[in-house]
């Protein structure tokens, strides 16, 4: 454990951390200066103890208020993080700064203007592709626009401006809670756009919007997207929460295709008690699973800590039927969206159904299909467009060249 706290009654505080190549911590937060406010503050910390292997302190031209909010390590091992810098006249700038690892000196520094002075984190950071240059996201304020959502791209070597990019959707407000470089180098922005979850994806070689995507939740209400992460077969996988009406709000998981932006489901959780459910965090295990954490709000605990494992993996499932060979299903469990996977071995018309455990069929298909791959995607309604309730249903596919058959299970 290592306990900073320089002499006199101050107020540090750390923000972000990243790890090295020999396992030192990198450590960015403010440090409280006499006659300067908050000063942006590295630290070093040794891998073996703790101990400080040094520590640099960046104080804005005005003595005001600068704090570090995020940090990364390049590809040679330096690091770099970005926050805000505050003036006299109570303006603000977006401040990036590159230390050299070795012995904390400051390698370059980058000021722009129309930052937002609040209480509220105001920096994100990301490498771009080859590992040397940063994307830096953050938010600004415009008159007749309220949040906007800004992104730059620094050199690695020098600190240069490559290029700013900017968003804004229609006037309203679109404010920032977590920035992502996806599994292809482009810059991924999450959080709340007009009271919708807001998905943002750029390229990173000039900045140009690619896609933007946006969740309203069941009632119309307040949505919000904090978190984001890769996930598999090109999907990107957007956490946070939607309004449910009686259930207030739930934490809910929006996987989109990372290419186009197009929603390929939604997972959406209510606490047993139906209080605020709400994701801050997502990660993927190593057989496919995702884990979320957040939190959950209930009766006489009042606000506890949330953690879901769904499995996302495909799966292959006995039905109810002897003689037919498995069906694939992803996700399983779903909430608004599951594909089905049968190999055909040859081309010709099928028929498929979705039955519930009462043997009942509720959605019929039927086609033509070439040999190969059959795809088939539910959305959890029958023929008449009823949502079908939370359980387990039955899948069955059959053609002249034979049948398929799974089970799948609907989330609320």
């Amino acid at each position: 454990m290592q306990h900073y706290a320089p002499a006199g009654d101050q107020h540090e505080t750390a923000y972000a951390i990243a790890a090295g190549a020999n396992g030192d911590a990198y450590v960015v937060g403010r440090a409280y200066t006499e006659g300067a406010m908050d000063d942006m503050i590295a630290l070093r910390l040794a891998a073996a103890d703790g101990s400080i292997v040094w520590n640099t302190r960046v104080d804005g031209p005005e003595h005001g208020n600068d704090r570090a909010y995020d940090v990364v390590l390049d590809a040679a091992g330096d690091l770099i993080f970005t926050g805000i810098s505050v003036n006299a006249d109570v303006t603000a700038d977006y401040l990036t700064v590159k230390l050299a690892a070795a012995d904390g000196r400051v390698l370059w520094t980058r000021r722009d203007p129309d930052a937002l002075d609040n209480d509220n984190r105001a920096g994100w950071i990301g490498l771009a592709p080859g590992g040397l240059d940063v994307i830096v996201a953050n938010r600004t304020w415009l008159s007749g626009h309220s949040f906007d959502v800004v992104l730059f791209r620094y050199a690695g070597a020098n600190g240069a401006r490559q290029w700013s990019a900017s968003y804004d959707r229609a006037g309203g407000a679109d404010d920032l809670r977590d920035l992502l470089i996806d599994a292809d180098g482009f810059p991924v922005v999450t959080g709340v756009s007009s009271g919708d979850m807001m998905t943002l994806r750029f390229d990173p070689s000039d900045g140009g919007l690619v896609w933007d995507a946006f969740k309203d939740g069941p009632m119309g209400w307040y949505d919000l997207a904090d978190c984001a992460i890769d996930g598999p077969d090109g999907l990107l996988l957007v956490g946070g929460y939607t309004d449910g009406g009686d259930s207030t709000w739930d934490a809910t998981i929006v996987a989109y295709d990372r290419a186009t932006g197009d929603e390929a489901w939604t997972l959406i959780f209510d606490g047993a008690d139906s209080l605020t459910d709400e994701l801050r965090g997502l990660a993927l295990g190593p057989n496919g699973e995702l884990y979320a954490a957040g939190y959950s709000y209930a009766y006489g605990t009042d606000m506890d800590m949330l953690a879901l494992r769904y499995d996302f993996t495909q799966t292959a499932v006995p039905g109810a039927w002897s003689g037919a060979a498995p069906l694939m299903a992803w996700p399983n469990p779903f909430s608004e969206r599951v594909q089905l996977r049968a190999a055909l071995p040859a081309a010709g018309d099928y028929q498929a159904a979705i039955y519930d455990l009462q043997g009942r069929a509720l959605r019929h298909f039927a086609g033509r299909a070439a040999a190969g791959e059959l795809g088939l995607a539910w959305d959890g309604r029958d023929d008449a467009g009823r949502l079908a309730p939370a359980g387990v249903y039955l899948v069955r596919v059959t053609s002249e060249a034979g049948a398929w058959q799974g089970r799948v299970m609907r989330l609320r």
